[in-house]
């Protein structure tokens, strides 16, 4: 009982100070490290038995919960003085979007009001070095619309540099990607991205941290009307597993549909 509430890794999970947004399950088994090189739990007496030995996930899909059914280590594996870990997940089953089979339809994400709050620096940065902008893309790549068959993929959109400021907006700059929306499998799993990006003309640019949005959900909330709006999305900026800041901006959904 001692080990599950002085857990280290829970903690940390808790107190956002590493692989935010992370989860795994309570330890309900028996610590799996340092034990001896056969086959059940027996400890060497002298380290501390530990935990080391995790399963961790993250979903950005908030309509399709996780759920873990099977989580445990496994007991006869004597090759190691860890003992491996294994997991059933459930995950319910992707609905799948009604799209006409015949039809092409283009998606217009027109992003607005974009503000920054609390950007936190690289450590061999101050406050006062932050000039920074926003650049918005998507993944797949392919989604994005050409506007020619054979032409390149557009550059991302992009703001203005705001000079020296963890708290940036662009209130009056409008930004637009235009997305197909061909076919459901081409959906499945795509992602919006808008990336803060430190301005160094001598060192070069450098990421301070990628917000994501879910474009699959935002096409269901669109998909029954020519155009949807959503007022003060708010979303986090990641690096390297924490949250280094948050992005706001309002986002129109237009449908453009190809005859």
């Amino acid at each position: 009982k001692g080990l599950r509430e002085s857990d280290e890794l829970e903690k940390a999970l808790r107190e956002k100070k590493i692989l935010c947004g992370f989860r795994t399950p309570m330890c309900k088994f028996c610590p799996t490290f340092k034990l001896e090189r056969r086959s059940g739990f027996h400890y060497d007496k002298k380290r501390t038995p530990s935990y080391t030995d995790r399963i961790l996930w993250k979903s950005m899909q908030q309509n399709r919960s996780i759920e873990p059914l099977i989580y445990e280590p496994i007991s006869s594996f004597a090759t190691s003085d860890h003992k491996p870990m294994r997991g059933l997940f459930f995950l319910p089953e992707r609905q799948p979007l009604n799209l006409h089979r015949d039809e092409k339809r283009m998606l217009q994400l027109t992003f607005k009001k974009l503000k920054c709050k609390s950007l936190v620096p690289t450590p061999d940065l101050f406050q006062s070095d932050l000039d920074t902008f926003l650049q918005i893309y998507c993944e797949p790549q392919s989604l994005l619309s050409q506007p020619k068959p054979s032409s390149k993929l557009p550059k991302p959109p992009k703001t203005k540099t705001i000079q020296t400021s963890d708290r940036p907006s662009w209130p009056n700059e409008v930004h637009k990607l235009i997305i197909n929306v061909f076919s459901d499998e081409d959906l499945a799993g795509s992602r919006l991205f808008v990336k803060s990006v430190l301005e160094n003309k001598v060192l070069g640019n450098a990421t301070i941290g990628i917000a994501m949005v879910d474009l699959e959900d935002l096409v269901r909330k669109s998909l029954d009307a020519s155009e949807w709006e959503e007022e003060g999305v708010e979303t986090v900026f990641f690096r390297n597993g924490k949250e280094v800041g948050k992005c706001f901006f309002d986002l129109l959904a237009t449908w453009l549909v190809e005859t």
